[in-house]
Order: C-alpha cells, then structure tokens, then sequence
C-alpha cells in the first residue's frame, strides 16, 4: 500500500527542490529536482508495467487510470522540454500538477470507464488511439503552461513590475518557443488519436459513433489548433496572441476531458 505513494511522493520532493531552485538559483536543488522528477517517472513506469496488462490491452478500464498515464506523460514530456531548453522554472509548475494528477487518479481507480469493458481495451487501433491522444493532451498542458507564463511576464513587463519571482521566468522569445513547440507536438497526435480512434469505433461500436458528444468536440479542438497553426504559420501569429490562443485551446481540451466525456459523451468515460 505504501508502494503507490512512492511515486507521487517523489514529484512532491521534486516541487519543493524546483521551489528552492527558483528562489535561490542552487544548482544542487535543481539537480535534486530533476533526479526526484525522473525518480517519479520510473517508479510510475515500473507500477504500470507490472499491473497486470497485456501488451495489446491499455490500462485506461477506470477514470483514475487514464489520469495515471496523463500525470506520467506531463512528467516526461516536461523533462524533454527541461533538456532542450536548459531552464527548470516550470518544473515548479509541473511537479506539483503530475502529483496532484496522480493522487486524484488513486482516488478515481474505482471509477469505471465507458468504454463497454476490457474486451474494446484489446484493440492496437484502440491502444494507439489512447496514447497518441494522451501525449497530445501533455503537450498541450505544456504549451499551455508556458502561455500562461507568458502572458503574465508580458503584462508584468508592461507595467515595469518584475519582481523575484516573474525574473526567475524564461524571456518571452524563450516561452513563445515553448508554447510553439507543444503545440507542434500535440497537434500531430491528435490527429493520430482521431484517426485511428475512428478506425477503432469503426470496428467495435455501432454506427451513429461519430456523433458521440466527445467526438464532435475532440474534432472541433482540431480543427482550432488546425486554425492558428495555419495563421501562425500564414500571418505570423506569435507573443502574446498566440499564447492567449494556445490557452483558450487548452481550456476547450480540458472541458472535452472532465465535463464533455464523463458527462455527456455515451463512448467515453476519460
């Protein structure tokens, strides 16, 4: 029982060491932080590997499952961004979110989902669907935490009211990047989740799936991201703009995840 703490207990060692990174720029916390992060990923790992899932089956049958592997992929995508970028501010951001993610999922393992039972979780179609669906979900939540970073730095800016926190931030060109890039790698996996989730319910449900509240919805949030990808690329969409898209885009993901499919949606339960 202690065992399924470990994990989040480790993104919560890795929150307090990215807070004393921030405050006072200690390289020796920032490594901690880091190390803890991993830590929390692989004992995440190692726990969704040994739970009892075949190689074709994903392990989203409950609510608290599916919010499991979205906690780990915020966590891995985050550490990808870490890497790439060399700067740890949103690990303060970060940690706290996949830990909290994970405890709500603890709590929510009970929950069935609605997806007809384990038969429909036997399905590559499906398994791909799930994954390519939750790795745009983590990217996004990181585009969208980089957008709200750069939206509150650029009013700061504005009215000449940085302080130690707001100087602790990346620069503007740095977070616009950021946000960019997460969407750039959200958007081609939802395309593959609606894809071959398409390919799936083809297969396995009724006709008339296509009309699921869940679906229209996930369609819309393409066809938004489709949007200003295109002017970004077309007029140049950037800075603050693109940030406050890029979260009002978030907001409709997260609406489509906790209200539109455990409420309305009758093929979705995550």
């Amino acid at each position: 029982m202690v065992a399924i703490y470990l994990s989040p207990g480790l993104y919560v060692v890795a929150w307090l060491a990215y807070a004393i990174y921030f405050a006072r720029r200690d390289r020796w916390a920032g490594h901690l932080a880091t190390s803890c992060l991993l830590a929390g990923a692989t004992v995440h790992i190692v726990a969704l590997g040994t739970g009892g899932w075949g190689p074709f089956r994903c392990p989203v049958e409950t609510v608290g499952g599916f919010l499991s592997i979205y906690a780990l992929l915020v966590v891995l995508t985050y550490t990808l961004v870490e890497r790439i970028f060399a700067d740890r501010a949103m690990g303060l951001f970060i940690s706290p979110l996949a830990a909290a993610l994970y405890f709500v999922a603890i709590a929510g393992s009970d929950a069935q989902a609605g997806t007809g039972g384990v038969a429909l979780m036997e399905s590559g179609w499906f398994g791909i669907h799930i994954f390519s669906m939750l790795a745009a979900y983590a990217a996004f939540t990181l585009a969208g935490a980089t957008a709200v970073m750069y939206i509150v730095l650029q009013r700061k800016l504005t009215r000449v009211e940085m302080g130690l926190v707001f100087s602790r931030f990346p620069d503007l060109a740095t977070l616009d990047r950021m946000t960019f890039r997460g969407v750039m790698v959200g958007f081609p996996s939802l395309t593959i989740g609606l894809v071959t989730g398409g390919f799936w319910a083809a297969g396995a449900l009724e006709s008339g799936w296509w009309a699921d509240p869940k679906i229209l919805v996930s369609s819309g949030i393409w066809v938004a991201y489709a949007v200003f990808l295109g002017g970004r690329w077309v007029r140049g969409w950037q800075g603050l703009r693109f940030a406050w898209m890029s979260l009002v885009a978030l907001v409709l993901v997260l609406f489509s995840q906790l209200w539109v499919g455990v409420h309305l949606s009758q093929v979705h339960r995550f």
